[in-house]
């Protein structure tokens, strides 16, 4: 489930929480951003706190559509393991979005 947010949701380092990874990566070049919101969010039966900069409201609308997908594979395909329904549904997000593109 973690390898789906990291897909569908900008997540961004939280500003303070500066190591030498983060330190790292800024020396590389790599933009690192401060977040500004904290949201609890439950998608697959787990809770997750999503950092985002996006409103709330935004996040709670990608984590419905995410939920949705989710049990709709879950429901056609019981065989699936969560992990293997997780990552067909990222699979069919990527997809779209390539081809929208």
């Amino acid at each position: 489930m973690v390898l789906l947010f990291i897909i569908f949701i900008k997540c961004y380092i939280i500003k303070g929480k500066e190591d030498e990874r983060i330190m790292e990566y800024k020396q590389m070049g790599v933009e690192v951003k401060a977040m500004s919101n904290k949201i609890r969010l439950t998608v697959g039966g787990i809770e997750y706190t999503i950092t985002s900069d996006d409103e709330e409201s935004y996040v709670r609308k990608v984590g419905d559509q995410l939920n949705k997908r989710l049990d709709e594979l879950s429901r056609h395909n019981p065989f699936l393991s969560t992990t293997m329904v997780a990552v067909l549904a990222a699979l069919e997000f990527c997809d779209d979005s390539l081809k929208a593109t």
